[in-house]
């Protein structure tokens, strides 16, 4: 009587497990199916906006694992200003990214247009949280002085900032940004 009571429990505990497992392979599956979808919507998303800036015909290329920087488009701004902004935003990069050892230079792209470059960001994600974090600060605390309708921000890799600077072409450049980055630029 006793072996039978084991045997019994025994076989009630291995279909207990039976039950367990069958209801841990049920979620494991529905999650790898969840992670597949996500998976192909990136696939779908990803060739859809390549086939988008491929019809651009646009010079620029998205390259977002690429080291990025953040642009500061000053548009008809005193060369002092344009300097004033530069000193203000190495302060403020000193005070806040320390650790990420940001460099800023001006460049020209034309008598209007000027471009304050801040420079190393590993990749596209990391110079796009410090433009959002720069874009809020900036009218209030790191050029208050600046007129809002006067700047403007942008993110561009090594590559393409070398042939924005030799083409000059910004409208170029923003319609390609607009297309690679929907409702950010």
């Amino acid at each position: 009587m006793d072996k039978l009571h084991r045997l019994q429990d025994s076989l009630q505990t291995a279909m207990a497990k039976a039950s367990a497992d069958s209801l841990q392979s049920a979620r494991l599956k529905h999650q790898s199916d969840s992670v597949n979808t996500a998976l192909q919507k990136l696939r779908d998303d990803t060739a859809r906006l390549a086939a988008k800036l491929r019809t651009l015909n646009s010079v620029f290329t998205l390259t977002p694992d690429k080291p990025h920087s953040v642009i500061l488009i000053l548009d008809k701004v005193d060369p002092v200003y344009v300097s004033e902004a530069g000193n203000a935003f190495n302060r403020y990069n000193t005070e806040t990214y320390y650790t990420l050892g940001l460099t800023t230079h001006n460049a020209s792209l034309n008598d209007s247009l000027k471009l304050l470059v801040i420079s190393k960001f590993g990749n596209a994600d990391s110079a796009m949280d410090y433009l959002k974090n720069v874009k809020a600060l900036a009218p209030r605390a790191i050029i208050p002085w600046m007129p809002a309708g006067k700047y403007s921000f942008q993110i561009i890799s090594a590559n393409n900032l070398e042939l924005l600077l030799n083409n000059k072409d910004m409208n170029a450049y923003r319609k390609f940004l607009s297309a690679a980055y929907p409702d950010k630029f």
